[in-house]
């Protein structure tokens, strides 16, 4: 990371320096004097059209191309982790990370060996009374880590269940709306059900959220490209327009109970959304 804005930067002052260095061929005083036209012509363009401004564009856009790449939301955030980074290859030096982590493996292994030699050896110094409080103690805790194990599984067995009726519910429902054409019902589809990339996105992880964020967009732009197309087709009606007289009275928001009452109003959601009947 720390590389790729040291190249950005260098690669900024070197477009900066070929701009600045002059002619040796030319004469001084020709220099000063089409320095000077070109100096008034430039304050004479739109401020967007100065070099200066597209130059801090130029440098901008690459900023927050850098910023989105790797998840952040700020420059002091980038700053403050490359802080970090720079601190840790400091520590570090110019050992490789991936030696010193197997080594502290190993080392983690060698420890584990000595402690399971030294259990062995008061084992064999123990009196019968306290082998014997020893053994209970140790099936007492394989009992509950059976137990916890059994839990687990129980549990996930219980998901997968809430899952696969969830999934079909959903599928069942979506596919059952006649009122929706084939691109509005792919994109509740990939949007709820089970298989939704957005299960698999890394609430935690903020490049992911945010290329889960565009993704979405993207797929509503795509449908809503879709519908007009449709409309322009001729394949959808145009939606009714309701006189002054006929604007239906507003209700209060109603809260689902239920995942078929979400099911329900994600739908009516869509349908009034693009003005459907």
């Amino acid at each position: 990371m720390v590389d790729i804005i040291d190249e950005e930067i260098i690669e900024i002052e070197e477009n900066g320096a070929n701009n600045d260095q002059e002619d040796p061929q030319l004469d001084p005083e020709a220099n000063d004097e089409e320095g000077s036209s070109a100096s008034d012509e430039e304050e004479n363009l739109p401020f967007d059209k100065h070099p200066k401004w597209k130059a801090a564009r130029n440098v901008e856009k690459k900023v927050e191309s850098v910023l989105e790449e790797y998840g952040y939301d700020s420059i002091d955030e980038m700053i403050e982790d490359l802080s970090k980074s720079q601190q840790l290859q400091e520590m570090v030096g110019g050992k490789d990370v991936r030696k010193l982590l197997a080594a502290q493996e190993e080392l983690e292994k060698i420890h584990a060996y000595w402690a399971e030699q030294e259990l062995e050896r008061k084992k064999e110094e123990e009196l019968p009374d306290e082998t014997i409080k020893r053994l209970e103690r140790e099936n007492l805790e394989l009992k509950k880590i059976r137990q916890e194990e059994e839990r687990l599984l129980e549990e996930q067995k219980r998901a997968e269940k809430i899952w696969a009726q969830y999934d079909n519910h959903i599928t069942s429902f979506i596919d059952s709306q006649e009122d929706l054409m084939d691109a509005e019902k792919d994109f509740l589809h990939t949007l709820l059900t089970r298989d939704s990339f957005i299960n698999d996105v890394d609430i935690e992880n903020k490049a992911d959220v945010k290329k889960m964020e565009k993704r979405v967009v993207s797929m509503m732009n795509n449908l809503k490209q879709k519908i007009i197309d449709s409309y322009v087709e001729g394949k959808l009606k145009l939606p009714k327009m309701h006189a002054p007289n006929e604007i239906p009275r507003t209700t209060k928001e109603k809260k689902p109970q239920s995942i078929k009452d979400s099911s329900k109003m994600a739908v009516e959601l869509l349908k009034k959304r693009f003005n459907f009947e």
